[in-house]
């Protein structure tokens, strides 16, 4: 994509722009780098006809959450994807599941991907499957505030987070985080 910029002496100039720039231009804030990691990793939900690169599925019948841990040691995943999985897990289980990704991740070299649908869109009440709401407060405060501390500390915390979507219908919270 190249952005049409008018300089101040009336020229015009092209330069290609990423959307990283053009978030800067737009927001006057930069967003974070996203983060990658080589090593093992799992995708949490995938259906078999969906699954991340490079990533070992994990979803049903062979695999159903909160029962089943994800079948790796302590502090040996680089990633964990979860892309429209959380919000078919009640609250109770998310916390269980992410305590799991807790679990596994690589304290500073790993990371967990994920997207939602945004918690008042069509996306998210169209299906009656949806068991959770997320909104780009929710890791925040499960992770810092004293009214969820009966979950214990935690050592994941938000790297990235961004609200997407073309329309409405498919607005959705997507982010990073990262095992301290």
């Amino acid at each position: 994509m190249n952005l049409n910029l008018k300089i101040p002496d009336g020229r015009h100039y092209s330069e290609p722009v990423s959307f990283q720039h053009l978030f800067r231009l737009g927001m006057k804030r930069d967003l974070p780098e996203l983060l990658a990691f080589d090593g093992p990793s799992f995708d949490c939900g995938a259906s078999g006809k969906y699954v991340a690169p490079g990533a070992v599925p994990l979803g049903p019948p062979q695999w159903i959450v909160p029962m089943d841990p994800i079948p790796a040691a302590d502090d040996s995943v680089a990633t964990v994807h979860a892309y429209h999985f959380l919000e078919h897990l009640a609250g109770d289980d998310a916390v269980k599941f992410l305590r799991e990704v807790e679990r596994v991740l690589i304290p500073g070299r790993s990371v967990f991907n994920f997207s939602v649908p945004y918690f008042n869109t069509v996306l998210m009440a169209q299906s009656l499957e949806h068991k959770s709401w997320w909104c780009e407060e929710t890791f925040p405060k499960l992770f810092h505030e004293d009214t969820f501390r009966y979950y214990g500390e935690w050592r994941l915390r938000v790297h990235f987070q961004v609200i997407m979507g073309i329309v409405n219908r498919n607005v959705g919270l997507l982010g990073q985080l990262v095992k301290d």
